[in-house]
């Protein structure tokens, strides 16, 4: 059975952080993404780069002043994860300063949960969950995270795996797999996440949709929500749906292709901008899950997978 991924219909560019437990993901996958990153010499480096003054809106987006790196406690300057986390926070660090002396610096705040030595991937992502009181993580433009020119987020996770693909070719063999095969999971533990946060919207529209009434539609089970196991993820499976409502006539005849093509025009439905051209919550969604299976595929080409 496969699961149906709404991973079809969308060419927007958008620029947001998931919300809750999947803004931590993003994050882990992002640090994965410096420390391979650092592997690059200091004058090719991309990630962990912050420019206060950017104009996205020029023919090539651009910063006009010094591209300002994540300065760190590491040897050579670089950062750890959690003087990484408050670099992308803009120094805004969640935890208390001195209430007996407010002009004291915040103590750092400890994002990373680590099992010896080696961060803890799903309870760092809870703990950033926790640390921002439970809600979406304040969003980073590409900017403050990447030296480049990306303005949507869809191309800045773009632009992200393509530095850490081409650091594979340079870098692979003498490393080792390991920082590369970290990037990759976390990549699909964000999709999934991504897909699971969304696709009870979708059940729900489709569930709702006149066409559909008529019939018995199929749910992948993507299990519970790491962050509150009150919440399941779930998502519309379209192969199984198909399979599920697949009738065959006296004849031999099948009528497979039209449950398929009311599923898509459902979709077509869903995922339709405002007015033909303004971005829809639905149809952001899609991006987002969008990006992140375009770089894997690209990624797995890459890695010769």
């Amino acid at each position: 059975m496969r699961a149906f991924l709404p991973l079809a219909f969308s060419h927007l560019l958008v620029t947001v952080w998931a919300g809750g437990y999947q803004s931590g993901l993003e994050r882990i996958w992002l640090f994965k993404a410096y420390e391979i990153d650092g592997f690059n010499a200091e004058a090719d480096r991309t990630i962990g780069m912050r420019c206060n003054k950017f104009k996205p809106n020029l023919k090539t987006p651009a910063c006009t002043e010094e591209w300002i790196p994540c300065v760190g406690s590491r040897p050579n300057n670089r950062c750890d994860f959690d003087e990484f986390m408050d670099f992308l926070q803009q120094d805004t660090s969640t935890a208390p300063q001195d209430p007996n002396n407010p002009a004291a610096p915040k103590p750092q705040t400890k994002w990373g949960v680590f099992q010896g030595d080696k961060l803890d991937v799903r309870e760092t992502a809870k703990n950033i969950f926790t640390l921002n009181k439970r809600r979406s993580a304040p969003e980073v433009p590409p900017h403050q995270m990447m030296k480049s020119s990306a303005v949507g987020y869809p191309d800045f996770v773009k632009r992200v795996s393509e530095t850490v693909d081409d650091a594979y070719k340079k870098h692979g063999s003498a490393r080792g797999p390991l920082l590369w095969q970290e990037f990759d999971e976390i990549r699909e533990d964000i999709k999934k996440a991504r897909v699971g946060d969304h696709g009870p919207h979708l059940v729900k529209a489709a569930r709702a949709d006149e066409k559909l009434k008529a019939y018995q539609l199929e749910i992948q089970d993507l299990g519970k929500n790491p962050a509150n196991e009150n919440y399941e993820w779930y998502t519309l499976d379209q192969e199984a749906t198909i399979a599920k409502n697949t009738r065959v006539d006296e004849k031999g005849n099948s009528n497979a292709d039209v449950v398929r093509k009311d599923l898509k025009d459902f979709h077509d439905r869903y995922y339709a901008l405002r007015n033909g051209k303004k971005p829809t919550s639905e149809s952001r969604h899609l991006n987002f899950i969008n990006a992140y299976k375009d770089s894997a595929k690209a990624s797995a080409s890459c890695r010769g997978k």
